[in-house]
């Protein structure tokens, strides 16, 4: 049985406030951490002690230096938030992953999301009671073919916001990953990872409902409203952050905290 979940779409513009999710009656603010792997430090092994064994030994398993380290630093700086939240050394912090590898702490109330895209991550954490986070962030890629995936993934109504005559060709590709990370970071909120019917999911501005089967799990109670905020970013980036309940989401540099 699909369940009908109340949908709310902002844009926000770097640093700048939310103006439509203000007009709701917020639940507090929500940190974006947000860093570029080019901006830290040449020697990995001074993130190490950050890492659990197994995050090091996957990073290990990259092919390509710019993803393990933009691995083994995005890890580091969410396992250092985690442990500064709860006010613990990083080593009693024991976390695990979901059949559906969304990350949580074992036994503690505390909820995050992370991704990274290229030299780009994005992380939320926080400690607000029942609250579910999902993250996204996609670099712009200029030369990404959209048309085949806007055909299989995107809902008619998605596809029609993006290919519109009347607007350029760049617009038109921040458009599409726009769509993108919303699709992305509800999904990472469900706990549901990609899933065969991406194109029944319509996150285009005009949009207010989404119908979907929630997963049984320890989240699916405090799900019947869905907030994604999607910013775009002056690294030429785009993240969007999808929430059970109304939040400010507030963009922060990692380099400063």
């Amino acid at each position: 049985m699909k369940n009908l979940l109340k949908l709310w779409i902002t844009n926000s513009l770097f640093n700048k406030p939310n103006d439509t999710v203000t007009k709701i009656e917020l639940r507090g603010v929500l940190d974006l951490y947000l860093g570029d792997q080019k901006q830290y430090s040449d020697d990995l092994s001074s993130f190490y002690p950050f890492l659990s064994y197994k995050e090091i030994e996957r990073s290990k398993r990259f092919i390509h230096k710019r993803d393990e380290r933009t691995y083994v630093i995005s890890h580091a700086c969410v396992n250092r938030k985690i442990s500064g939240v709860l006010n613990e050394p990083f080593n009693s912090v024991d976390i695990n992953y979901f059949s559906d590898k969304k990350p949580f702490v074992e036994a503690k109330s505390i909820e995050f999301n992370l991704s990274h895209s290229y030299d780009c991550f994005a992380f939320a954490v926080s400690n607000m009671e029942n609250l579910i986070i999902g993250v996204d962030i996609e670099c712009v890629i200029e030369k990404t073919d959209i048309s085949l995936i806007i055909d299989h993934f995107f809902h008619p109504n998605e596809s029609t916001y993006i290919q519109n005559n009347n607007i350029s060709e760049d617009k038109q590709l921040k458009r599409f990953y726009e769509i993108w990370t919303r699709k992305e970071a509800f999904l990472k909120m469900m706990g549901l990872g990609l899933t065969d019917f991406l194109s029944e999911l319509d996150f285009s501005p005009e949009n207010k409902e989404i119908n979907i089967e929630i997963p049984v799990g320890k989240d699916s109670n405090y799900i019947n409203e869905v907030y994604i905020d999607t910013i775009y970013l002056q690294n030429n980036s785009i993240a969007s952050v999808a929430t059970n309940m109304p939040v400010s989401v507030l963009p922060v540099s990692c380099l400063s905290n």
